[in-house]
């Protein structure tokens, strides 16, 4: 085959023109992109090792293979080459319609201990060896029983007849990384539903409108009240804080919080501005004090519920990492996992008398990115995501996945320096969570553009500051509440639940398995 291939790249090399990654593709025959590369691999070395002549018809190409066998991966590296493996993998797991039929070995370990000592005395039965079998299906198993179980009638088909359910199955068990989509989170704005052809423009689309819940909306005169700081000079805004400022004798907070928030908010900025520190580059804790302080601060005027600073550990996602923890039996008890940190949770009051529900949280860096920059995706597109589920199956768990679920969701803000942007995650059906994401704001370090940047990402910290406060009015408010003509409740409420099948937060990481990896 290597032959065969080596002749492929000799002849199809064309100096100047792209290369047809597609087409050597096609021709290797290869199941996967990962086993492709190998074969590419293998041709370029091949042909990097043929002597130079100067009137060689190849020589361009030699001269092309013995640099590109360095990095052979970016040259097959193309969306046409990635959507066609993602559709030949797809093929072998669409069988009639029916996902779950994948070349694993499904021998559990006593008929294979029966079989063993059927062949040979019990002195002669070789020892298992547990990093033998391939890693991916380790991976797999897990993620493949947490889809066995979901009811089909329940799942999301688009008008086009698709099912997000299962093409999140597809797409996931073939990622070498703990993507979104293995917890069945779809993110229309994750560009490899588009590169691999999973979802067309106009299905992505569908995802993100269908059942979108409405973003809270200020009144008319909290807008006015804003937008009375649209200046651009400190002169100007300082003027505006002396005719709006709160210092009355009948100052009422129930009233007038948000007013005197903003004016907070807006006075501690403007000093910022003043003394020259908006230009200047900050440490990630500078940034969460003197400037997204704004977040931590409107949560004031919410009874029950604090923002949580200083990289926080989410109790929804220690929930989840302990909840299959046992008591010790045949093996030691496991050690308590904690959740993910990060640098603020939206977080009931922690009293001691009941376990905290959490509503969202936020992740911070010191430098701006852009959206294909390593720290955006890695925690704007993987852990934060991931989290928010976690405190979403806490809240629905606590709701008893009755009518009410329909109205929750959870809110998080990803900050770069000086920028912010919000993140959603609801369950529009009862399986598949979904991401939505507002716009990026960028608060710039002139004041000349204070109105047209530092007032958006006011209205954006309010706007989430709403939302966990509907949220956490739909929770604590119970059907039965001033009720008294309907007690049938009462039959059951000591009968431990039995709570629908629900797609779990993908337990596996990067680290781990590239440490499993390690050790074959």
């Amino acid at each position: 085959m290597s032959d065969s291939n080596t002749k492929w790249v000799l002849s199809n090399y064309k100096s100047g023109t792209q290369f047809p990654a597609l087409g050597f593709a096609k021709h290797s025959r290869c199941e996967d992109w990962s086993s492709c590369v190998s074969s590419f691999r293998v041709a370029l070395n091949d042909i990097a090792q043929l002597k130079l002549h100067k009137k060689d018809d190849h020589r361009d190409c030699i001269l092309w293979a013995r640099n590109a066998r360095r990095k052979p991966e970016k040259t097959l590296n193309t969306i046409l080459v990635k959507q066609y493996f993602y559709l030949k993998a797809r093929e072998k797991f669409m069988v009639n319609k029916s996902f779950l039929k994948q070349t694993m070995k499904n021998k559990t370990i006593e008929n294979e201990i029966a079989l063993l000592e059927s062949q040979a005395p019990e002195s002669q039965v070789p020892e298992f060896n547990t990093l033998s079998s391939p890693v991916v299906e380790e991976h797999n198993a897990e993620f493949e029983a947490m889809f066995k179980k979901l009811d089909n009638s329940l799942k999301w088909f688009l008008s086009t007849g698709k099912c997000v359910d299962d093409e999140l199955f597809v797409f996931g068990i073939q990622c070498s990384a703990d993507h979104p989509s293995r917890s069945l989170i779809i993110d229309p704005y994750d560009e490899n539903y588009a590169q691999y052809n999973i979802f067309t423009p106009e299905e992505l689309e569908e995802i993100k409108l269908y059942q979108k819940k409405p973003m809270p909306l200020p009144t008319k005169e909290f807008k006015a009240f804003l937008n009375s700081y649209n200046h651009d000079s400190s002169q100007k805004i300082r003027t505006a804080l002396g005719a709006n400022h709160q210092f009355h004798a009948d100052y009422d907070k129930d009233i007038n919080a948000d007013k005197d928030w903003v004016n907070y908010v807006v006075h501690s900025l403007v000093r910022e501005y003043e003394f020259g520190n908006m230009d200047r580059q900050h440490t990630e804790a500078w940034y969460q004090s003197h400037i997204w302080s704004m977040i931590e601060s409107c949560f004031d005027k919410v009874k029950g519920i604090e923002a949580v600073t200083g990289e926080s550990a989410s109790l929804g996602s220690k929930r989840r990492m302990n909840q299959n923890r046992t008591p010790t039996a045949i093996n030691n008890m496991s050690r308590l996992a904690y959740g993910h940190k990060c640098d603020l949770v939206f977080r009931q009051y922690d009293h001691g008398h009941n376990l905290p529900l959490e509503f969202g949280g936020s992740e911070a860096k010191p430098k701006i990115e852009e959206d294909y920059g390593t720290n955006f995706m890695k925690e704007g597109l993987i852990k934060l995501p991931r989290m928010l589920k976690d405190m979403m199956d806490a809240l629905l768990k606590e709701i008893g996945y009755d009518n009410r679920s329909t109205a929750i969701r959870t809110v998080g803000i990803l900050h770069s320096g000086l920028s912010c942007t919000m993140v959603e995650l609801d369950r529009p059906t009862t399986y598949v969570s979904r991401v939505s994401r507002s716009k990026k704001i960028e608060i710039s370090n002139k004041i000349e553009k204070f109105g047209s940047t530092v007032l958006p990402a006011i209205l954006s910290s309010w706007v989430c500051c709403e939302i966990v406060k509907d949220v956490l009015n739909v929770v604590v408010n119970t059907p039965h509440a001033d009720n008294n003509d309907d007690f049938s409740w009462l039959d059951t409420c000591l009968e431990r639940p039995l709570l629908p099948s629900m797609p779990a937060t993908s337990s596996s990481s990067e680290t781990s398995r590239k440490k499993q990896k390690s050790r074959v």
